[in-house]
């Protein structure tokens, strides 16, 4: 073999160790999505939990039983608990909104989370307040996506028939009805 030879060889196996090591980056690329995609997904699981279970233990189950559907059965210490919880549970939302924009959940992952505050807005007093009236405490873009989720009225609709916010609590009521 002479010098041209070999370096048309060499040009060979260099451009196949190319192809072989972008395959293999890309390859990591998409495991490291599933994994970041997959976390994500976890992390929203934990923050349900979490909310689930402020509510379940302790007296702020009662106080949202109360104070959702009328503010003003509950005290204001009461109500200070509820609009503490309430604000949790919208900046929850909020960070899952910012995953699924990231690409990290779906629309799909953080419907659930979206209805839930939608309807409490339309259907709460106090959330609906503090909604409007503190419009810095979240971004404007997902303030944009709940408010164009206050308007698809089937959603809307459904809650107010089901009783409202307390009813997504209540298990004694009929199954919540699918979603299309």
């Amino acid at each position: 073999m002479n010098i041209m030879e070999l370096g048309a060889v060499g040009e060979l196996v260099g451009g196949l160790a190319v192809i072989v090591s972008l395959t293999y980056v890309g390859l990591q690329l998409r495991q490291s999505n599933n994994l970041a995609k997959s976390t994500a997904e976890i992390e929203l699981g934990r923050m349900y939990m979490d909310y689930a279970r402020l509510g379940a233990e302790g007296k702020l189950s009662s106080i949202y039983a109360r104070g959702v559907p009328d503010d003003t059965k509950v005290s204001e210490e009461e109500r200070v608990r509820l609009v503490w919880a309430l604000g949790m549970y919208t900046h929850m939302a909020q960070a899952m909104y910012r995953q699924a924009k990231r690409g990290l959940l779906s629309e799909a992952d953080i419907e659930p989370l979206a209805f839930a505050l939608v309807g409490g807005i339309e259907q709460t007093d106090m959330l609906r307040r503090v909604w409007d009236q503190n419009t810095f405490m979240w971004s404007s873009d997902f303030r944009a996506f709940i408010d164009r989720k206050r308007n698809e009225e089937p959603e809307v609709e459904w809650l107010a028939s089901a009783g409202g916010p307390v009813a997504l609590w209540d298990t004694a009521r009929e199954p919540m009805p699918p979603v299309s």
